[in-house]
C-alpha cells in the first residue's frame, strides 16, 4: 500500500520531505529517471545500482511498508556541479515519488530559502560563495530537480554576516 499520493511530474526530482525518516522512493519514478536521463548518456557506470537492504516504514495512515532493496541513483543538479547520487529504500511496483529526507539534507552545508524557493549550496566547503538551485513548490513539498544536465554555472551569491550587536567578552 502507498502512504503518500503526489501529482505526477515530467521532471526527475527529489521531493524534500522533512518528516521522512529516510530517503524513500517507488521503483517506477527511479526507473523512469534512468530511462529518460541516464540511459541516453550511454555510460553503464551511470545506471542504477541495487543492493539488498531490509527496511520498514510506517506513515500517517496505512499498513507498514516492508522493503527489501536500496538503490543508488545518479542524477544531476546542474549549475556545473556534475554528478550527484540519491540513495534510497525502494518500494517495488510503486508510483511513490522520490522523497529526500531531512537527514540527507542536513549532511551538507546547504540552505533552503523558502522566500526564494531555492536551495543554496556553497561552491566550496566552508566558502562564502553559494550557488542557487531553484526548487519547484507544489503547495506541500519542494521538488529539487535531479535531471539538469546543463553545465551553465548558475547564479552565485555571497554569504555575508551582519553583526547587529556585540557583547564584551565574558558578558552574559
Amino acid at each position: 500500500g502507498e502512504i503518500f499520493r503526489f501529482s505526477s511530474t515530467e521532471r526527475s526530482g527529489l521531493y524534500i520531505d522533512t518528516g521522512a525518516a529516510d530517503n524513500l522512493s517507488g521503483d517506477r519514478a527511479l526507473l523512469a529517471h534512468e530511462d529518460r536521463v541516464l540511459k541516453p548518456l550511454g555510460d553503464e557506470n551511470l545506471l542504477i545500482k541495487k543492493r539488498d537492504s531490509k527496511a520498514v516504514f510506517s506513515g500517517i495512515t496505512g499498513s507498514p511498508l516492508n522493503l527489501k532493496e536500496r538503490w543508488s541513483v545518479p542524477g544531476f543538479l546542474g549549475a556545473g556541479t556534475g554528478l550527484s547520487k540519491y540513495d534510497a529504500a525502494v518500494e517495488a511496483d510503486s508510483d511513490l515519488v522520490s522523497l529526500l529526507c531531512l537527514k540527507s539534507i542536513k549532511q551538507g552545508p546547504g540552505v533552503i530559502h523558502t522566500g526564494h524557493d531555492a536551495l543554496y549550496l556553497p561552491e566550496q566547503t566552508g566558502g562564502d560563495i553559494y550557488k542557487r538551485f531553484p526548487l519547484d513548490f507544489d503547495g506541500t513539498h519542494y521538488l529539487l530537480p535531479f535531471d539538469v544536465l546543463s553545465d551553465e554555472p548558475g547564479e552565485r551569491f555571497e554569504c555575508r554576516t551582519k553583526v547587529l550587536e556585540q557583547y564584551p567578552s565574558g558578558a552574559a
